[in-house]
């Protein structure tokens, strides 16, 4: 029920207004009247209504004084000033002053009073809508600054956590950072409009994963990084605590792999002492989630208080080492046996190993391996595990001046990424952009290792795949074509029979008749 208050001092153009809106059938309720300005400040804040109808000449307080003051005192409501032609420019002072419509009381009738209350409630929907959505992302931002930039003390987190109702306590803090692993790659696998619930969609599997023993917010920190700061009651012991962690951790990281098919990390905070360095922690936080790369085993990741940078240091050191031999060309560096020696010194020990360092030092050693050996520069993708990294590199050093060696790490991976790619609008050069080489260098040793080009095995896979849907389904020929990537149902037709020797008509004649 939209709640109406009248404030009018001419009696007989307030029960006009009055019986209008009673006799219209609609769901408006007035729920005050009054002919004075004094009076009509106290009822606007009393009743907080919906609307108001103001005139401006009334007694005690003039309309628009009673405007200024009840705007001034927090009412934020739809105001709708009565006014004559010749108070026209009151009328413009009003809006000026916080009014949101005005109307001539010299055209009051029926049908136009209740076109501006229609009009009121569905301007005042809006802004109740614009205002809940500001006071929203003033929330959100209130979250990342304390994540991002730090807050100046404790009192800015007491007093962001109650004007925005956030039921957060400083003294049993921890937070939750939720990493989507290959987040880009894993987006195409989604339409436009499946990307926008994505977000939804993880909001309420992390809801549906947090224990009832916490309090929590979520927020986006970037597309693939999600933060739950929550609070957990003083009462509950150590263990306790830590269990209850473990297990939110736990159901976030295997229903976002479930229900999203989608791989996240989770890392666990220790308890904040001091909000002001949520940043530090943070970035602490982001770089612990390297040792996925290590150790792809661990999903769930522990924050330490202290960390040991000595074991990963030591490592490195050797790392560098064999690699200065192979600049120096006295020796042949075992790097991968160095590389296994960083992952067996880390295993067992609270590390932030520097990933970025890794992957700088084993970049330069593959770009010196290569060039010494008049072999084409390759790059040596990120998104590897450090297991992989190791088969990768492996077969690079059994590279020797075009020696007949099968590289079946690199065609292995390309054939894993074909069969999971090929309805996409796949080429040789997308294959080797996300095996790490240049796309010359994959169709060689492809060819090598599968016995085909690499456009030769797509076609394949879309024709094997088309049969199988026609064996399995009676989907229409168009159909099966954008499910195998072939564009259009000509094409489909002419790659089926240049790959199989017959039409899909033919093929699915052959199956009804068997």
């Amino acid at each position: 029920m939209i709640q109406v208050l009248i404030v009018e001092d001419e009696s007989l153009v307030r029960l006009g207004i009055r019986t209008v809106i009673e006799h219209s059938g609609e769901e408006y309720e007035i729920v005050a009247e009054t002919d004075n300005g004094l009076q009509a400040v106290d009822l606007i804040l009393q009743k907080q209504p919906d609307i108001v109808l103001l005139d401006i000449t009334i007694p005690g307080l003039d309309g628009l004084q009673v405007l200024e003051r009840v705007r001034k005192q927090g009412y934020t409501k739809h105001i709708i000033i009565l006014t004559c032609h010749q108070d026209f420019d009151y009328a413009q002072q009003a809006l000026r002053l916080g009014a949101d419509d005005y109307v001539l009381k010299n055209e009051v009738d029926g049908l136009n009073i209740m076109d501006f209350l229609r009009r009121a409630k569905v301007q005042q929907g809006e802004n109740q809508a614009n205002q809940a959505r500001g006071k929203q992302e003033r929330r959100e931002n209130f979250l990342f600054n304390l994540f991002m930039t730090g807050l100046a003390d404790k009192q800015d987190f007491f007093d962001g956590c109650k004007k925005y109702n956030i039921p957060l306590k400083d003294d049993c803090l921890y937070y939750l950072l939720v990493h989507i692993k290959r987040y880009r790659d894993m987006l195409k696998r989604y339409e436009r409009e499946e990307q926008d619930t994505l977000f939804t969609a993880m909001n309420s599997l992390i809801s549906e994963s947090m224990s009832k023993e916490c309090v929590y917010e979520i927020m986006r920190l970037s597309p693939d990084n999600y933060i739950i700061p929550l609070s957990i009651p003083n009462h509950r012991g150590t263990a306790e605590t830590m269990d209850i962690l473990r297990i939110c951790a736990t159901r976030i990281q295997k229903s976002v792999s479930t229900f999203l098919d989608m791989d996240a990390l989770v890392g666990i905070s220790l308890r904040v002492h001091d909000v002001c360095h949520l940043p530090e922690s943070l970035q602490q936080m982001i770089h612990l989630l390297n040792r996925n790369f290590f150790f792809p085993d661990e999903t769930i990741l522990w924050e330490s208080s202290k960390l040991d940078k000595s074991a990963f240091t030591e490592a490195m050191k050797l790392m560098k080492q064999e690699h200065e031999k192979v600049l120096k060309g006295n020796e042949k560096a075992d790097i991968l046996q160095l590389m296994k020696i960083v992952k067996d010194k880390i295993r067992d020990t609270n590390v932030v190993p520097d990933k970025s360092t890794f992957l700088y030092l084993l970049k330069d050693y593959v770009k010196t391996l290569m060039t010494s050996r008049g072999e084409a520069e390759v790059t040596v993708p990120a998104d590897m595990t450090l297991d992989q990294m190791i088969g990768y590199i492996g077969e690079l050093e059994n590279i020797s001046g075009g020696a007949d060696v099968p590289q079946n790490y690199l065609a292995a991976q390309a054939v894993e990424y074909i069969n999971n790619h090929f309805a996409e609008d796949l080429t040789l050069d997308d294959v080797a952009r996300v095996v790490g080489v240049s796309g010359g260098y994959l169709s060689r040793i492809f060819a090598k290792f599968v016995g085909q080009p690499v456009s030769n095995y797509i076609m394949l896979q879309r024709v094997n795949h088309a049969k199988y849907l026609m064996l399995n389904t009676n989907l229409k020929h168009y159909e099966i074509a954008e499910k195998c990537g072939l564009n259009s149902a000509a094409y489909y037709t002419s790659v089926f029979k240049k790959y199989t020797g017959i039409t899909p008509n033919q093929f699915r004649n052959q199956r009804g008749e068997s």
